[in-house]
């Protein structure tokens, strides 16, 4: 048994490390994102506007900063020091915060009804199932993984009453990249008033951080201009969703592509109708409505009552992580490692049920969703089906649709009431 799962792990390392080297390798040569956090830091400690200057990642080509004020600050110190090194460093962090990610969704998933082999399974299948998009947070230094860790942690801390560090964690993710306050509003729904305060609180510290530092009116105009960038209602910015490469996967991509007009490729037509930009921008805002109000049948319980099981907690916030890449701008391929714990949980379930006699359709239905999402999100990567045919799935949005597909197995693979095994996990 022990042996087995010392081969689990290092199965899991191995992939790891190889993911690492090639896309550590293909960082240096082609620019991570790693070089731009620290050129808008620079940009910022020379008051500069950090999102009205394209910031050069590699010799001829630059982007524009899209993180936080705060952000830029934070790594003022180290942006002194050689981008390609910091690089890698934080590509080292980014194993820790994966070893993290198993190690806590391993307890949150336990049941006394799996054995070490299932509990196994689950975590190689899940990692199987994520890999390309781990990859990609490899091969760009992203920072989705910790915004993954800072989540699952987060919650981890919250229930094991450790509510101050766990505050600090999410507020902190937020502070650095928005996606994080899809988690304040449930915090606050299921009455965790002091872990919903004191992340507002520490918010709050981290936003006014610029100003100690900077004069007032430069760091209000900072905040400014990345509301224009962030603001998901942006007119402008929606109507311009089919401009960008094939990368764009969210929700206000997939709108863009079926509801507007645009030159034809591949000679195959995917848009249903056209709309205007305020149309668009409309249609594309209802639709993240929808996405958010059906986090209310996975809660199914009045407000401000908090959940007993905590198992059932941590179903909730997979689903509420599945969502977040749709519905959230510029999110890109890299940003769907977030349905990581999502397919965990459809994974467990049918682990647990896979030979019960009496959930034999329910399994079925689960496994040919759960399939579908795969072959729409994984499968479809160019290492396995080539440039062309891979640059057509990303034309025709195929990562959200299986995305958008995966809801339906996570929804009927509510976990069963049983007492939650997480003990305090260090």
């Amino acid at each position: 048994m022990i042996r087995r799962k010392r081969y689990a792990f290092l199965f899991f390392f191995a992939l790891t490390s190889i993911g690492i080297i090639i896309k550590s390798i293909q960082c240096v040569h082609d620019g991570g994102m790693m070089h731009l956090f620290l050129g808008a830091s620079q940009l910022l400690y020379h008051q500069i506007n950090i999102y009205n200057h394209p910031i050069p990642i590699i010799k001829d080509i630059s982007q524009e900063y899209s993180y936080s004020p705060f952000f830029a600050l934070l790594l003022i110190p180290v942006s002194f020091f050689n981008g390609n090194v910091m690089e890698y460093l934080w590509l080292l962090l980014n194993v820790f915060f994966i070893y993290r990610c198993i190690k806590i969704l391993s307890v949150q998933l336990n049941s006394t009804r799996l054995t070490e082999l299932q509990k196994e399974l689950i975590v190689i299948f899940t990692y199987g199932f994520s890999f390309r998009f781990i990859l990609y947070n490899f091969g760009e230094a992203q920072m989705t993984i910790f915004l993954l860790y800072v989540c699952l942690e987060g919650f981890n801390w919250f229930q094991n009453k450790k509510w101050i560090a766990g505050s600090l964690l999410l507020a902190l993710g937020v502070s650095i990249k928005i996606l994080p306050v899809i988690l304040i509003p449930y915090l606050i729904y299921r009455s965790y008033y002091k872990e919903s305060i004191g992340t507002v609180l520490f918010i709050a510290l981290f936003f006014i951080a610029p100003y100690i530092f900077f004069n007032g009116d430069y760091v209000s105009g900072l905040y400014h201009s990345w509301w224009n960038v962030i603001n998901p209602t942006n007119t402008t910015f929606v109507s311009n969703e089919n401009s960008e490469h094939e990368g764009v996967q969210r929700l206000s991509g997939l709108c863009a592509a079926l509801f507007t007009n645009e030159t034809q490729r591949y000679n195959i037509t995917r848009n249903i109708c056209e709309m205007n930009a305020s149309e668009l921008n409309w249609a594309t805002t209802i639709l993240r409505l929808v996405f958010v109000a059906i986090t209310l049948l996975f809660i199914k319980s009045f407000p401000f009552r908090k959940r007993s099981n905590g198992i059932q907690m941590n179903w909730e916030l997979s689903y509420l992580l599945l969502i977040t890449p749709l519905i959230f701008p510029h999110q890109q391929k890299y940003a769907f490692v977030l349905i990581a714990p999502a397919v965990a949980f459809i994974i467990r379930y049918l682990m647990l049920n896979w030979k019960n006699k009496n959930e034999v359709m329910k399994v079925r239905i689960i496994f040919s969703f759960l399939l579908a999402s795969f072959i729409l999100t994984t499968l479809t990567t160019d290492g396995i089906i080539g440039r062309h045919l891979s640059d057509v799935a990303n034309y025709f949005k195929l990562i959200s649709y299986g995305t958008i597909i995966l809801i339906i197995p996570l929804y009927l693979s509510k976990p069963e009431k049983e007492a939650f095994l997480t003990k305090q996990l260090i």
